[in-house]
């Protein structure tokens, strides 16, 4: 009985020994894994930083070249079409700024009043140029709605642009992406078919 007592001692220490480490060994992963992702957040913010200028420096000039009178209308509609791409740009800056707050769990919807159809009609716009550029027949079809419509800016221009990114990346040449745009029992409804 001595043996059997001293082997279930042996075999009860050699357990605790064995979780004992293997709980140090995964707070020290824990400990690694948040440095890495502090590291990758304060890569984000760097590089988010380094884009801003020369976003600065294209949008000013344009925005100067936009206050000339004597311009044409396809330079105008070419120039105001580069303003809102670079602020677009400058957006998705921000955006990569807001990795950290998303991380660490305080970013929040920003809801405000606007034109919700007015809101989409302008960002569908800023790819007409490129679906354009590839020949594709692009066509948006969208009911009347209220005026005034309550939504997060931000999180309504990431998914769109997203969506229709994708659409006319995977588009052919000479193909089709047709856009529907219709409010039903208060919800928006976006359907998008390439």
């Amino acid at each position: 009985q001595l043996s059997l007592l001293l082997a279930v001692i042996l075999l009860l220490t050699s357990a605790g020994l064995f979780l004992f480490f293997l709980y140090r060994n995964r707070q020290k992963t824990n400990r690694k894994l948040r440095e890495l992702d502090q590291l990758k957040s304060d890569f984000f913010t760097n590089i988010s930083h380094e884009f801003r200028t020369p976003l600065t420096l294209i949008s000013g000039p344009v925005q100067s070249l936009l206050n000339q009178a004597e311009l044409s209308s396809e330079d105008r509609n070419n120039l105001v079409m580069i303003q809102r791409n670079s602020d677009r740009l400058t957006d998705l800056v921000s955006q990569l700024l807001d990795i950290s707050k998303l991380e660490s769990g305080i970013l929040k919807l920003r809801v405000l009043k606007g034109n919700l159809m007015a809101f989409i009609g302008t960002i569908i716009d800023g790819f007409a140029f490129l679906a354009n550029q590839k020949q594709i027949n692009f066509t948006h079809k969208k009911t009347s709605s209220p005026t005034e419509t309550w939504f997060d800016h931000d999180v309504l221009e990431k998914i769109l642009v997203n969506l229709l990114s994708n659409a006319i990346k995977y588009t052919p040449d000479e193909g089709s992406v047709r856009i529907k745009t219709f409010i039903e029992d208060n919800k928006l409804t976006f359907r998008i078919k390439n």
